[in-house]
């Protein structure tokens, strides 16, 4: 029989069979493809059943019963500006920060939990107020009362249509310790349910999952020390508290209901074994997962597809060697070729997802996995190419040229749903193209996101809003303020929310290109969405006002009105939990915006901030002041300016006060008030020569 990586030789159709090689036909595409025959080549008997094929057209075309509903939806566009299915259809309830999404689906979610909980524990409160026609299954809370009270397959069964796992083990118990036969069937639907939900009900499962949220899960509500985890870890010190363990890390327990009811069948059927080797893989138990597939192999027992995606899944967690690993799988797939299982695009994913973890042995054999994946018709997910992403793209590896080969082989497709992984590909791949700083691929990736349904896997919020976050920090580094805004105003605020690094990234983008009248626009936005009291993104953007190049007075009031704004925002701040304080470059730079835009109150309002903070402003922007001053012919504030910097003892006061009597026309008070300064300040430099 050909090995598994025989079939990467035959990368081309059969020349006779017109068929791609798999499994099954291999050795006949073999023969085939070694003979001297020619696809023009056809025997009578080939004509013969050529010439008897009819064409026979349908009566009609067979729907489902959401096919009308898919094509009508077809013919609707994807609208940019609507805002997520998942909240309220309300300008003002919805959240207009990640924080407030985040605790609006939390407490979604939070909800449907405890209705949950009060349904299962207090269902007489919703029994008497029903009148639903026809009434929900789903929704109706479960009785604790059952048709089938004494011991028989059809109160197990009852009881697992109710999910009460606990009641459907005793009773299949009960029956046994009576000395009554309990049906395969029943046994193997008992197994499944137990293996699923590692032998806890749902209602458990929940309220363990609520402790966990919690922080309250102990070590013994997870499992009961195992002799394997011994192995591992070291329990802790009774006075360490415990790290919070995630649900997920519950441990298959031994001796358990569902290795009772394993062991109570007389002869366990493929359905048995296949069902408690997934059990064991889902629930950690890897090693007795693959004891029991030897035992199968023993006994010439069948393994199903999905016993071997689990068991290959399970692969890394037994052997730590790299070579020993992919000897392990390829040994997995070279059983799976004898027991004549075909491979779907599960098995490839998993193998692909167990080379992540191989180093450069997974980059080596990869590709050739994916060439086996097309050669035996198993056509990739958007998951397949994310694995090879994961594979090629890290941190202590060299940039490659994967991504293009990929953009080249899917550009333009349409993909729906296949595999859990499909949705991160698009966040992965727009992260590849950040750090290959290539926005042209960037946008490539974008049209696939955008091509038919295939928006519809881009994944939860988290993953949505990294995507974008990515994609428009890359535009702002590499393309134009046009390109820039055209993306933000489409994405934002219906796809998702700029952070504060976003918008500084933005606002740099605007300093480059020179289009300083967005600046107002883009504090707009930071007001809206709960960036108002970010002190780096603040000084940023005053940075950017006071050194902007341009002399148009309609633009230097409008960033007035921006500064005065910001000036706000900080006196507001002293109220917030995180409060802003300013500091002496801010302070200048804020004062320069108000003399560009020759705003003489609010800018002697600004330079009177400095000795209240203990600080001290420079020569130029002093200089500036008193120009401006000069300028609207205000000699009393360019005096006062003088008297602020006598009074700090500033080496370049006799400079300021040598400029106010150079460039202005002093009233004789004024002068008065000169030569009073001028006093102090020969009086304040005989005390500190004292």
């Amino acid at each position: 029989m050909a090995s598994f990586c025989q079939l990467s030789t035959l990368r081309q159709t059969c020349i006779l069979c017109h068929k791609l090689p798999t499994f099954k036909n291999l050795s006949r595409c073999i023969v085939h493809s070694s003979s001297n025959f020619q696809s023009t080549v056809q025997t009578e008997e080939e004509n013969k059943v050529l010439t008897e094929k009819k064409i026979i057209i349908p009566k009609r075309k067979k729907k489902d019963n959401l096919a009308v509903l898919r094509a009508l939806s077809d013919t609707v566009g994807k609208d940019p500006t609507a805002s997520p299915y998942h909240f309220h259809d309300d300008p003002y309830l919805l959240p207009k920060t990640p924080m407030e999404r985040k605790r609006y689906l939390l407490a979604g979610d939070s909800g449907r939990k405890a209705a949950q909980l009060v349904i299962k524990t207090r269902p007489d409160l919703f029994l008497a107020h029903q009148h639903d026609e026809p009434k929900i299954e789903a929704y109706t809370p479960s009785l604790k009362t059952y048709v089938f009270e004494e011991p028989s397959e059809d109160g197990i069964m009852e009881r697992l249509d109710r999910l009460d796992l606990k009641a459907a083990a005793k009773m299949h118990q009960q029956l046994r310790d009576a000395g009554k036969a309990v049906s395969l069937k029943v046994s193997n639907a008992l197994l499944e349910a137990l293996c699923c939900y590692n032998c806890e009900s749902p209602d458990e499962v929940m309220q363990l999952e609520i402790k966990w949220e919690k922080g309250e899960t102990t070590a013994a509500d997870a499992a009961p020390p195992e002799e394997e985890e011994k192995e591992d870890e070291a329990p802790p010190p009774p006075a360490v508290k415990q790290p919070m363990r995630r649900q997920q890390e519950i441990k298959w327990r031994d001796d358990n209901e569902a290795q009772k009811v394993f062991e109570s069948l007389e002869k366990p059927d493929s359905r048995s074994y296949n069902t408690m080797i997934r059990g064991m893989v889902k629930h950690g138990a890897h090693n007795k997962a693959f004891h029991l597939f030897n035992e199968m192999q023993e006994n010439g027992i069948q393994t199903s597809l999905e016993a071997y995606n689990s068991l290959i899944s399970a692969v890394v967690s037994i052997r730590e060697d790299y070579k020993e690993r992919w000897e392990v799988l390829v040994q997995i797939m070279k059983q799976m070729q004898a027991e004549n299982v075909h491979p779907d695009v599960y098995t490839f994913n998993n193998l692909l997802n167990q080379l992540r973890l191989l180093g450069a042995i997974g980059r080596k054999k990869a590709l050739s996995v994916l060439s086996e994946m097309r050669a035996v018709n198993v056509a990739p997910s958007l998951g397949t190419y994310n694995l090879l992403l994961n594979i090629f793209y890290k941190d202590n590896l060299p940039p490659n040229d994967i991504l293009y080969d990929i953009m080249d082989t899917i550009e333009g497709e349409h993909f729906y749903y296949r595999d859990p992984m499909d949705v991160n590909f698009f966040k992965n791949a727009m992260n590849v193209c950040f750090n290959l700083k290539d926005v042209r691929l960037a946008y490539r990736v974008d049209a696939l996101m955008n091509t038919g349904s295939n928006y519809k896997l881009i994944g939860d919020y988290a993953k949505q809003s990294l995507y974008y976050a990515k994609f428009l920090h890359l535009i702002c580094l590499m393309d134009s303020t046009d390109a820039m805004f055209e993306y933000y105003n489409q994405f934002v605020p219906s796809a998702f929310i700029p952070s504060s690094m976003v918008y500084m990234d933005m606002m740099r983008s605007i300093q480059t290109a020179g289009t300083i009248e967005k600046l107002s626009e883009i504090w707009k936005d930071m007001c809206t969405y709960g960036l108002r009291f970010r002190q780096e993104p603040i000084d940023l953007l005053i940075q950017i006002m006071a050194t902007a190049d341009s002399t148009d007075k309609k633009l230097l009031t409008a960033l007035a009105d921006v500064a005065k704004d910001v000036q706000k925002a900080f006196e507001e701040s002293k109220s917030q939990r995180n409060q802003m304080s300013w500091n002496s470059l801010g302070l200048t730079n804020l004062l320069m915006i108000y003399i560009r835009a020759e705003d003489v109150e609010k800018a002697w309002t600004t330079l009177k901030m400095f000795p209240k903070l203990n600080m001290t402003p420079g020569q130029a922007i002093m200089e500036d002041f008193l120009t401006l001053c000069a300028k609207q012919k205000d000699a009393d504030k360019a005096i006062d300016c003088v008297k602020l910097a006598v009074q700090k003892s500033l080496a370049y006061a006799p400079a300021l006060m040598e400029k106010v009597k150079t460039t202005m026309e002093l009233t004789a008070q004024q002068s008065e008030r000169i030569t009073t300064i001028m006093s102090e300040e020969d009086d304040i430099g005989v005390t500190k020569k004292q």
